[in-house]
């Protein structure tokens, strides 16, 4: 019985010793593994790139857009079945310009019951110009208009028409309607043809009236040029008169 105890022990003993020697074994193997296995998962992982650093944003410049300026109160007209609505305009540029414009008619109300459309042409720079715009609505339904400029329109920046100067300028009454008369230069070294606009200005430079006509000027010459109007003459301060259109 002695005997079989201390075998046992020994056998006991065997067993602890080897069971102590595979836990080292196991022990190291894992070690190892996780050596090797440890910078092949931090190489494989993708490194994190910093997000770019964007400049702060600029604000978009708006392009200026200089047009021509409408002047004072516009004057309401009839003639030939249509309504006219006439002013000034101002070119406050450098160049010469061109533009469409549009009228939006209004009764007494303030209802729009209309529109009024027309041009002016080669405006020189920081000059004026009278315009006049033509609509089919009925005039005596109008009580005012609002005008703006719609588009600019080509200018022709050869034009001679600033080489046709206006003297003497009158007005007078004829029929029901009057007359404006004025002296024509050409200081050009060609003739021109060009039809005339005349406005009559009130002391805060509002036009309350406007004549029209044409002319034909020789090289280095003058004539008269008769503008007309079907409106009675109204009470006025001065007279402008220019080109209208220049037929070159």
């Amino acid at each position: 019985m002695d005997d079989f105890d201390g075998r046992r022990w020994i056998w006991l003993a065997v067993a602890l010793g080897v069971a102590a020697v595979l836990c080292v074994c196991v022990s190291a193997a894992g070690l190892a593994l996780v050596q090797a296995g440890g910078p092949a998962r931090l190489a494989a992982r993708p490194t994190p790139t910093a997000a770019p650093t964007r400049a702060p944003a600029q604000p978009t410049p708006m392009p200026v857009v200089e047009r021509l300026q409408v002047l004072g109160t516009p004057l309401v007209t009839r003639g030939s079945g249509t309504v006219q609505v006439s002013g000034l305009v101002r070119n406050p540029e450098s160049v010469a310009r061109s533009a469409v414009l549009t009228a939006t008619l209004y009764d007494a109300s303030g209802r729009v019951i209309g529109t009024a459309v027309g041009a002016v042409l080669n405006v020189q720079p920081n000059d004026t110009k009278p315009y006049t715009l033509y609509s089919e609505s009925t005039a005596e339904s109008v009580a005012r208009a609002h005008v703006a400029v719609a588009s600019r329109l080509p200018a022709n920046p050869r034009s001679g028409e600033t080489s046709i100067s206006f003297t003497n300028a009158t007005a007078r009454s004829v029929g029901a309607g009057f007359q404006i008369e004025a002296q024509a230069t050409n200081g050009d070294r060609v003739p021109h043809r060009f039809t005339a606009v005349g406005a009559l200005l009130d002391a805060a430079g509002n036009v309350v009236g406007i004549a029209r006509g044409a002319a034909s000027v020789p090289a280095g010459g003058s004539t008269t040029v008769t503008l007309t109007s079907i409106e009675r003459l109204p009470s006025f301060q001065s007279i402008r008169v220019q080109v209208d259109v220049l037929d070159e």
